[in-house]
């Protein structure tokens, strides 16, 4: 019994500090997690154009944005959920002057500059063509936006990829723990530079707040591809003329990597 009083008289004599330390020492322990780490995991993953997909000629919308996604299967310490995101791109004005509809003799209009060969429907460009017919016009005056050609595909496709990612950021994971990605920039990967030779893709560089490796590259290598005349060459199809592609695979050299 006097034992017993000795213990109690000791802790109620003990700081409150000495008691709070002990206490959340211990609590901390349990929940404490591995530091994130430096360096790269590989990742997988495909692309999905908005449809019918991308393609020398494009195609036309009365949209004035069409959406393409992604999808990302990390490895390694980057976990294995996938990352999801849309990707808005704004569509491209077919015209500078509209072609006008009539019943009887419709009149052609004029191209924009660099405007996509899918705008041109039927030669609904021609004025004065008495061989224009009344329904090319009436479908290039109702889809009067062009997108998803291989030269907006080359040209705008960095500007989309940063816009989506700042408007809506994506969760990526280090060692157990999560960040949101800030993205700073993107830039095109050109044949031969990280993705290898014969192989384009895209590299998103940004920011997180993961301790001692907040700073994070994405390359995004598109290497396969899917769709009507498809050669399963993602490079392939985009020089060519006679593809529509799909799907992209992201594949080959594509990693995330983390640094200080």
């Amino acid at each position: 019994m006097i034992r017993k009083m000795l213990v109690i008289a000791a802790a109620v004599a003990m700081p409150i500090s000495a008691i709070a330390a002990v206490t959340t020492a211990g609590v901390a322990g349990a929940a404490a997690k591995p530091a994130p780490q430096t360096g790269a995991f590989p990742i997988t993953g495909a692309v999905t154009f908005a449809a019918p997909g991308l393609s020398a000629a494009g195609s036309i919308t009365s949209k004035t944005v069409e959406d393409s996604s992604s999808s990302i299967t990390p490895s390694g310490f980057g976990g294995t959920k996938a990352i999801k995101s849309k990707i808005p791109s704004n569509t491209t004005p077919c015209w500078s002057t509209l072609p006008v509809y009539n019943k009887t003799s419709p009149v052609g209009g004029t191209l924009a500059s660099g405007a996509a060969s899918a705008c041109d429907v039927g030669g609904a460009s021609a004025a004065g063509d008495p061989t224009i017919v009344v329904t090319d016009v009436k479908t290039a005056i109702k889809d009067q936006y062009s997108y998803d050609s291989a030269a907006s595909f080359a040209g705008s496709g960095t500007t989309a990829i940063v816009a989506a990612l700042n408007a809506k950021p994506i969760k990526l994971s280090n060692n157990g723990n999560s960040s949101v990605l800030t993205v700073t920039d993107a830039n095109s990967v050109l044949p031969g530079g990280a993705c290898g030779a014969g192989v384009v893709g895209f590299q998103i560089n940004g920011t997180t707040t993961f301790t001692g490796a907040s700073n994070v590259t994405i390359t995004i290598c598109l290497t396969d591809d899917t769709g009507p005349s498809t050669t399963d060459n993602f490079f392939t199809d985009l020089l060519g003329t006679t593809a529509t592609i799909a799907t992209a695979t992201i594949g080959g050299l594509s990693q995330v990597e983390y640094s200080a």
